[in-house]
């Protein structure tokens, strides 16, 4: 290790060596082994370097194979090489040491480089060139403890501040009594982590540190928004990066990893319930656990308001819970067929991991040919920030009846209206202009519609975006018949 005015270390240097090997009196001259050497160069905050200051030479060694060879080393390009000619004597060896020295006051930030010509020392023909590069920093400023955080953060939660207790320290009485600047940028691999700050002294600018001796520390804030991230299982990974303003040069790197839970309200939700009249609806709960699980779901208006509605066996409920065995599962049966009027909702589900859960929607009609059902199954979801669906609002030819796509949406968000903006694109891709208008959804509310005239003879594809976690079905429907079936809802 090599110090550079008592208190810098090398970082990094790396000397690249050349190789042109000729004959001269009888030997053949070359680096050993072409070695790359590696050690490090780290600069004062202030330039240039004291003339004294270290590294004050370079070394290597050079091999022969035969004879005994004066050389002459010569410095060309130079910037940082003390001006040669200097003399190695090449006697058959595989270490001969050849020390070269440096300038450190010529040193720069970043990279420099010099080249050697080793010549004979009797002739001016050139045996070998050497390129010599230096990598050097200016020393950190700052140092991190702890380096990396663990964080976990509910889905479609706000942007969320944390922080890490007098994780900054200043290094060495490196300012004095001047104030660091700290450069805080998070990673374009991690766009979740949105920003990052240190508190200022009385007698800094904001966002600055002020070291003034070892153990001034500051603490490290962070902003997360979760906003389009998923429930996974694995963790993501962020970075921020945390630089001098004076110098550019990094100071330290904070590693978050970020674990995204289902939302508060619930982990899941059936973005729809229909009922009453000619609708039932029908839940299927599966456990595929070799273990007991839990379940609850919760019936939900417009508003978000619990809804209660008739489940066979139970009664007028607002919710229905309960214990699945072991790879056991459960069916219930929503709707009052004696009311006249249909209700619609969405269903809030909380459950272990292992339940799984499945609504069917089924429809009587009644013609002149008898009672005919009609069913469509739809899963229920985590949601997310942004779906797409499918959409089909042509004639069907054989019977010339007409085709809707019926969309539900339901707010995963407990405690904040959901703005949804959709955008309709024909098959081409082009879009249909206010084709699809989304009222504001109230905490834990739901949304249906079938009815949209700008789309009627199109088929196409319908995005959404929610403000806040969103769930939604598509349904295709006949309007003569009432047969019905699901569309596929695409999460992004």
């Amino acid at each position: 290790m090599i110090y550079l005015t008592g208190v810098l270390n090398m970082k990094s240097f790396v000397l690249f060596l050349a190789v042109l090997p000729v004959q001269l009196a009888g030997a053949v001259i070359f680096p050993a082994n072409n070695t790359v050497v590696s050690n490090a160069c780290t600069l004062p905050l202030t330039l240039p370097a004291p003339a004294n200051s270290q590294p004050a030479s370079i070394s290597f060694t050079i091999s022969t194979t035969s004879g005994t060879v004066l050389l002459a080393g010569v410095p060309e390009a130079n910037t940082f090489l003390v001006n040669g000619p200097f003399t190695v004597n090449a006697a058959p060896s595989s270490n001969n040491n050849v020390t070269i020295p440096v300038n450190a006051s010529a040193l720069s930030y970043g990279n420099n480089k010099a080249y050697v010509a080793f010549e004979g020392a009797a002739s001016s023909s050139s045996v070998t060139y050497v390129t010599i590069e230096i990598d050097c920093f200016p020393p950190s400023t700052v140092t991190l403890n702890p380096t990396s955080a663990t964080e976990q953060i509910a889905q479609g939660s706000s942007p969320t501040n944390f922080v890490l207790p007098s994780a900054v320290n200043g290094v060495n009485n490196t300012y004095s009594t001047k104030p660091i600047g700290l450069v805080i940028t998070p990673d374009p691999v991690s766009p979740w982590l949105v920003s990052g700050t240190v508190p200022a002294t009385s007698a800094s600018p904001a966002n600055t540190v002020q070291p003034s001796a070892p153990g001034n520390v500051k603490d490290l804030s962070f902003n997360i928004n979760p906003a389009g991230l998923a429930v996974q299982a694995a963790p993501y990974t962020g970075f921020l990066h945390i630089r001098d303003a004076k110098t550019g040069y990094g100071a330290a790197d904070l590693t978050v990893q970020l674990s995204v839970t289902p939302a508060t309200t619930g982990n899941a939700t059936l973005p729809h319930f229909a009922v009453n009249g000619v609708y039932v609806t029908d839940f299927y709960l599966v456990n595929t656990a070799a273990q007991s699980a839990n379940y609850t779901i919760s019936f939900l208006d417009d508003n978000g308001s619990p809804f209660s509605m008739l489940v066979q066996g139970l009664g007028l409920v607002n919710r229905i819970s309960g214990t699945l065995p072991p790879s056991g599962s459960a069916y219930y049966e929503a709707g009052d067929a004696t009311l006249s009027s249909v209700s619609g909702g969405s269903a809030r589900i909380v459950a272990d991991a292992s339940v799984g859960v499945q609504g069917v929607f089924r429809l009587r009609q009644m013609d002149s040919t008898g009672t005919h059902y009609y069913e469509a199954a739809v899963p229920a979801t985590a949601g997310s920030m942004e779906f797409a669906i499918p959409f089909d609002l042509t004639v069907f030819a054989p019977t010339g009846e007409q085709i809707f796509t019926g969309i539900a949406i339901a707010n995963l968000d407990s405690a904040n209206l959901s703005t949804v903006s959709c955008t309709a694109r024909d098959s081409s891709g082009n879009v249909i202009p206010n084709a699809v208008t989304v009222p504001p959804i109230a905490p834990n509310g739901h949304w249906a519609g079938f009815s949209f005239s700008a789309l009627t003879g199109k088929r196409g594809t319908l995005d959404c975006t929610g403000s806040t976690v969103i769930g939604a079905i598509a349904l295709h429907a006949f309007a003569a018949s009432g047969a019905i079936s699901s569309l596929p809802v695409l999460l992004k």
